[in-house]
């Protein structure tokens, strides 16, 4: 198994996320979350649980 780094599948995931996804809005939404984790860091979620 290739090991790629998480930003790379977040990067690929934000820029295919508005073109397949049936809900256009709650993509971009969806895609500016996943943005916003990547810039801080991935910092986990409750209890430590790591949300990405």
């Amino acid at each position: 198994m290739i090991k790629v780094d998480r930003t790379l599948h977040i990067d690929i995931l934000c820029a295919h996320l508005p073109k397949r996804y049936a809900f256009p809005d709650a993509a971009r939404e969806i895609v500016g979350v996943l943005r916003a984790a990547r810039a801080e860091g991935f910092p986990a979620g409750p209890a430590g649980v790591d949300t990405l």
